[in-house]
């Protein structure tokens, strides 16, 4: 666990929790809000990328929910579990944008690519033989992940971030048990084309 120096003691101390984190921002922390924002961009960027297709508007679809984040601190109130709400922000944002440009034509020119050693549920996909790389692996798997729906592709993309089914929901605006239900779904077809890949 990332620990933080304790400028009394100068011991390290365990990092703040993300509901610590939001009281802070929400009492008008910079500091806690740049922990914040150091913990979470990463992944937000990763999601954000598969949902618009460009490192370019992915970055800017991120900055646009954290100054929003930043803007409306005040709003953060006990109620607000942060990572659901901060996956959720940056689709609905992405959705948005992708209303209002073209970048949806060039999505499967510039994913990053995804950690597709773990898929969810405790499964991994079949490993690869000698003769099949990680490239080709990575794109067999961005091929299905532009053929699935918004949603679905949603889905996978926040389950590959670590996010429970519950968080997720709460991400999406749907039940965890339809979320679920979708995620497997999905999983399944994933698989399904890794079999094949791995057939030619």
């Amino acid at each position: 666990m990332p620990t933080f120096p304790d400028s009394h003691t100068n011991q390290p101390t365990a990092a703040p929790s993300d509901d610590e984190l939001r009281v802070r921002v929400c009492a008008d922390d910079s500091t806690a809000y740049t922990i914040l924002y150091k913990r979470y961009v990463q992944g937000l960027l990763r999601f954000a990328l598969t949902l618009v297709g460009s490192i370019d508007v992915a970055e800017d679809v991120v900055q646009d929910v954290m100054i929003v984040l930043w803007d409306r601190r005040a709003d953060l109130g006990p109620h607000i579990d942060l990572r659901p709400y901060l996956y959720g922000a940056v689709r609905r944002r992405a959705m948005h944008v992708l209303r209002h440009t073209s970048v949806t034509d060039r999505a499967a020119q510039h994913l990053l690519p995804l950690d597709v050693a773990g898929l969810g549920d405790g499964s991994t996909p079949p490993a690869p033989d000698d003769a099949t790389s990680a490239a080709q692996l990575d794109e067999a798997v961005h091929a299905l992940l532009m053929r699935l729906s918004e949603r679905e592709r949603t889905i996978l993309t926040l389950r590959f971030e670590g996010l429970s089914y519950t968080d997720i929901a709460i991400a999406i605006g749907a039940s965890p048990e339809a979320t679920q239900k979708q995620g497997r779904r999905a999983l399944e077809r994933l698989r399904i084309l890794l079999d094949r890949f791995r057939e030619e």
